[in-house]
């Protein structure tokens, strides 16, 4: 008797466990997702709401507010010349925000801008002198090694040669004595130096190259002579963009400034200067840019020796005078000049 009641249950239990296990799973599941909405409902969303300022709390945030005689209109998509006063832009619709009016920039004087203690933080702004010294370009060129007999000391060659092949519009950059640089794919990272020994004057006419010798030592007996280098010659330009010699005294040194200082649309270049006596206070002027050597410019006209210039920072000045409808980079002529809708 007991063991026919077993197996009832038995046979009961097996008949049930596919359905208890179908559906507890599913019931679980879902207590867990009400669970999560309730306390979800009952705490309520607190992230706060994210909206741009309204122009007029970006009026306030900067000082500015309406009426005020030092403000202008400006359209956030540069539609039309700033305004005096608040609307909408007749072009595209968008709310005039306010911006400084900033100084009246008198016929023939180049404009300047004077910034707040944050608007410069936030620009940051970096200075860096006009100076007059030597800059170096970079003449790119290849060759081989060969044995210099003149090189030669008691029978042991220290000294070998190698000879370039520079393209004939290289050749006006290269003088005796300049530094030369070599390197090999025989001995990847390591550098040989020496300088030019002997220029050729006769031009291939098949490869128009001209021939020129550079002399260096190699201690340590590494190249052969017919190795193939590749070699970087160090021209020094003087301050018309010529060539100068290794010897040449300083007063040929060009005035030169960062090459990051310039703002340049291809026909202008654009540079801020910093009024002496004057703090946070920029200068725009337009200057006549030389060819660029290394990290500088070389500066033929616009700019003198001992003074500052913005290095880093400069787009941004110039936006600012953008907005003001002010002499920039892209517009020399004050759009504030114009007719309006011109």
């Amino acid at each position: 008797m007991m063991d026919q009641q077993k197996t009832a249950r038995s046979d009961t239990w097996n008949t049930i466990r596919p359905f208890f296990k179908r559906h507890v799973k599913a019931a679980g599941a879902l207590c867990l997702v009400l669970t999560f909405l309730g306390g979800y409902w009952i705490r309520g969303d607190t992230r706060p709401e994210l909206t741009a300022p309204t122009p007029e709390e970006l009026a306030k945030m900067s000082g500015l507010q309406p009426g005020n005689e030092n403000v202008l209109y400006a359209c956030p998509m540069m539609c039309i010349p700033p305004r005096e006063s608040p609307g909408l832009c007749p072009v595209c619709g968008m709310e005039l925000f306010a911006v400084p009016k900033g100084d009246h920039d008198h016929d023939g004087e180049p404009p300047r801008i004077e910034l707040t203690e944050a608007a410069d933080v936030m620009a940051e702004v970096e200075l860096a002198p006009v100076e007059k010294k030597f800059v170096s370009v970079r003449v790119k060129t290849f060759g081989q090694v060969v044995a210099s007999p003149d090189s030669f000391v008691a029978g042991d060659p220290k000294g070998l040669m190698a000879r370039l092949f520079v393209y004939e519009s290289d050749f006006p950059k290269i003088r005796l004595g300049q530094e030369v640089t070599f390197v090999t794919d025989a001995y990847p990272g390591v550098t040989f130096k020496g300088s030019i020994a002997f220029i050729g004057l006769v031009n291939d006419a098949y490869t128009r190259t001209f021939n020129v010798g550079a002399i260096f030592e190699d201690t340590q007996n590494l190249l052969i002579p017919g190795m193939i280098v590749r070699a970087d010659i160090k021209t020094v330009v003087t301050g018309r963009g010529g060539v100068a010699d290794v010897n040449a005294p300083l007063s040929l040194a060009p005035t030169v400034i960062p090459s990051s200082a310039p703002l340049i649309t291809g026909e202008r270049a654009v540079v801020y200067v910093a009024v002496p006596g004057l703090d946070r206070t920029y200068e725009g002027r337009e200057v006549v840019l030389g060819p660029r050597a290394e990290d500088y410019y070389i500066v033929f006209s616009g700019l003198e020796p001992g003074e500052m210039v913005v290095a880093k920072g400069a787009f941004k000045i110039d936006s600012a005078l953008q907005i003001q409808a002010r002499p920039s980079m892209m517009n020399p002529a004050a759009a504030q000049k114009r007719p309006f809708g011109e």
